[in-house]
């Protein structure tokens, strides 16, 4: 289904730390459109700010500056690249480099824009950017989320959370960097072919959503397992706490048709490059935390 410019707008994230390069681009769209309201721009500072949005709003073109205070260079593309597949990204920066414009096409970015480069020209590439990653394909989207997520609990699945992984993995070389898995596996005595226990998990996927760092991504790996990609973590220790709250928000009962339902957890924890080197030797490690579950 193609959107009708009359009824509605393209939505554009802009990720950009200058505010003056912000205003200046949004007037020029402005004023090259002439009033017409075919872009509505949400401008954020960072990729951090960015993932929200990303993962709860429809966006349909990201405009991505490579200087950010939270990311840098080519990694910036990988990294929301990763976090949303489906979504077309345009690098906005103000260097003039064919090499780089060439680099950033090649780890997933649509078009490459200068901050030099006109109101039109700034509206060609986004439209041309969101025609052909169909962005406004309906159909598409709904069958790319399909196989991608989880059907039940609405969360990357173990495909999505793999990639995702393997993403962290290059930046994290590339800046020397941590990243860090958490296996989840939820115990629940309910039995596998139980209705309950679908909308158990879809509850506890929930309580995890809430308590998971905006950088992180959460995922549902297995039928009873959810994993959790940390992206920079300092230490064991200094991840401590922010793996209490998430075990304390799964193991708070649940109430389903009047009934309380008590789950026991196992954890398992796996760092880079301590206990595993690549996306694969990294599940391979959370993987004994099924043997281990606690009350």
């Amino acid at each position: 289904m193609t959107k009708n410019r009359t009824s509605s707008t393209y939505s554009v994230l802009l990720v950009e730390d200058n505010p003056d390069d912000a205003l200046l681009l949004t007037r020029r769209l402005s004023a090259a459109l002439g009033g017409d309201h075919e872009f509505s721009i949400r401008h954020v500072e960072t990729v951090d700010a960015a993932l929200p949005i990303l993962w709860g709003q429809r966006i349909d073109v990201v405009l991505l500056d490579l200087s950010l205070p939270d990311s840098f260079g080519m990694g910036t593309v990988e990294f929301v690249t990763a976090a949303a597949p489906f979504v077309p990204i345009v690098v906005f920066t103000g260097l003039v480099d064919n090499d780089a414009a060439i680099e950033a096409i090649a780890v997933g970015a649509e078009e490459y824009l200068t901050k030099s480069s006109s109101g039109e020209q700034v509206a060609r590439v986004l439209r041309q950017a969101i025609a052909r990653r169909g962005t406004t394909d309906a159909r598409r989207d709904t069958d790319a989320f399909r196989c991608t997520h989880d059907a039940i609990c609405r969360l990357p699945n173990r495909y999505l959370l793999m990639d995702r992984l393997a993403q962290g993995l290059a930046r994290a070389r590339q800046y020397r960097e941590g990243l860090g898995l958490l296996g989840i596996h939820v115990s629940d005595g309910i039995g596998a072919t139980d209705n309950t226990h679908d909308r158990l998990m879809f509850e506890i996927g929930r309580r995890l959503a809430k308590c998971t760092r905006r950088s992180d991504t959460l995922g549902r790996i297995g039928k009873q397992d959810f994993g959790v990609v940390l992206e920079r973590p300092k230490s064991r220790a200094a991840l401590a706490p922010h793996l209490r709250d998430l075990i304390s928000s799964v193991q708070h009962p649940v109430e389903l048709d009047g009934s309380r339902f008590h789950v026991r957890v196992a954890t398992s924890l796996a760092l880079y490059p301590d206990d595993g080197v690549s996306a694969e030797t990294l599940f391979e490690a959370i993987e004994p935390h099924r043997e281990r579950a606690t009350a």
